[in-house]
């Protein structure tokens, strides 16, 4: 039974929107086939986990290993470390994303992120999650326990 099938909120739109900008400002992206990738970078979180914190000031959001911005910095290469308050945030994100949402980051029985009504940008293959229990970026390959085929699909 679907949870929520209504229309995204106001404050859904505006962190949508502010996503857009993030976006647009770090090139933020699927890596493809560059040997760079979040997982890679000194301000990944949890090097190793198929999704993790970026505790970059830029960006301070939830990346996939595969994701890939302008701001990549090779692991090591740089001396800050994450602050108290970074992991702080970083957990708290993290626990928001994978309690009770059963989050996969692939495609799981022909569902995916893209063609998930949550799914903001069904054209992009990163874009703004508006479910309640989420609230997050995520890949359009993607899937967590809030599936619901899209209306566009």
């Amino acid at each position: 039974m679907p949870e929520n099938t209504s229309a995204p909120t106001v404050k859904d739109e505006e962190l949508t929107l502010e996503f857009v900008q993030l976006e647009e400002d770090t090139n933020l992206r699927v890596s493809g086939d560059d040997p760079k990738g979040c997982g890679a970078c000194h301000f990944y979180s949890d090097a190793g986990a198929d999704i993790s914190y970026c505790w970059n000031g830029q960006l301070g959001i939830m990346v996939a290993s595969d994701w890939l911005c302008d701001n990549w910095t090779e692991m090591g290469s740089s001396s800050l470390a994450m602050s108290d308050a970074q992991q702080a945030i970083a957990e708290k994100k993290w626990l928001r994303l994978v309690e009770g949402n059963e989050w996969r980051t692939e495609p799981r029985d022909g569902q995916q992120c893209s063609a998930c009504l949550y799914f903001n940008s069904p054209d992009k293959a990163i874009s703004y999650c508006w479910h309640p229990s989420l609230q997050v970026e995520v890949g359009h390959d993607h899937v967590c326990a809030h599936w619901e085929q899209s209306t566009e699909a």
